[in-house]
């Protein structure tokens, strides 16, 4: 990300890690969304997690903030677990019905 600052508007692509001199990927999921998808991609996505914790009460977002903890230190767009965790913020972060 360092290294490429110009992919950071548009983003880079997923995949041809080879094409930036090495064969190593982005392995984190924050990181990975700003480099390969752009600043657009990132406020999407990271809009939409937000939005739903700000909708959820306290001990919720301390749970829903696990996929955020692990998308520091894998990347986990291309893991089930990932999407799991996902699917499960938006639907604990509907408002409840009393």
């Amino acid at each position: 990300v360092l290294n490429y600052p110009e992919y950071i508007f548009t983003g880079a692509g997923n995949g041809a890690h080879e094409r930036f001199g090495t064969a190593y990927e982005v392995h984190s999921t924050v990181m990975g969304i700003l480099f390969h998808y752009g600043i657009a991609a990132f406020v999407c996505f990271f809009g939409a997690f937000l939005f739903c914790l700000k909708r959820a009460n306290l001990a919720t977002r301390l749970v829903l903030l696990a996929p955020l903890f692990y998308g520091l230190s894998t990347y986990g767009f291309r893991t089930p677990t990932f999407w799991v965790m996902i699917a499960t913020i938006v639907v604990l972060s509907k408002p409840q019905n009393p």
